[in-house]
């Protein structure tokens, strides 16, 4: 019995411990951008998303494999911006309307909502740090991070 007991908890503890646990502050005033092609954020089942600082001076084109990328603008009052690049005409969309978005600590999803409906939520899955490159040459290329995202609904 107490073997059986013993093998129930190791099973529950190495579930847990294999779970990525986010914090609503690290999404909280931040940026993140994510693959855009074929409008692949709103379809995908997983999606990558990479923290950015400065937009302008990382080279997301080469990191998205010359595709279409988003960016989204995560801010504290729940507000939250996207921005739509289009590499190939260099056009930027911005998407205006009432868009928001919330955290659960306890049940780990990102939920997305436009106009008080929700349009998306994430689990998250995977955490690494990742490398991109400066747009300029004499800058070193920034380290940052990238978190893989489940799509739920």
């Amino acid at each position: 019995m107490k073997i059986i007991l013993s093998l129930i908890l190791f099973f529950i503890y190495s579930d847990s411990e294999g779970q990525l646990l986010l914090k609503k502050k690290k999404i909280t005033k931040t940026q993140w951008a994510t693959q855009y092609k074929d409008s692949l954020f709103f379809k995908s089942d997983t999606i990558r998303f990479v923290k950015v600082q400065n937009i302008d001076s990382l080279n997301l084109v080469d990191y998205f494999d010359e595709k279409d990328y988003a960016v989204l603008a995560f801010y504290k009052c729940k507000k939250l911006k996207i921005l739509i690049i289009n590499v190939d005409f260099w056009v930027v969309n911005h998407l205006y309307g009432k868009f928001k978005w919330a955290f659960n600590e306890v049940s780990q999803t990102l939920e997305l909502f436009y106009k008080k409906t929700q349009f998306a939520t994430f689990s998250p899955v995977s955490e690494r740090s990742v490398e991109i490159k400066s747009q300029y040459k004499y800058e070193k290329p920034y380290r940052t991070t990238e978190i893989s995202f489940l799509r739920i609904k």
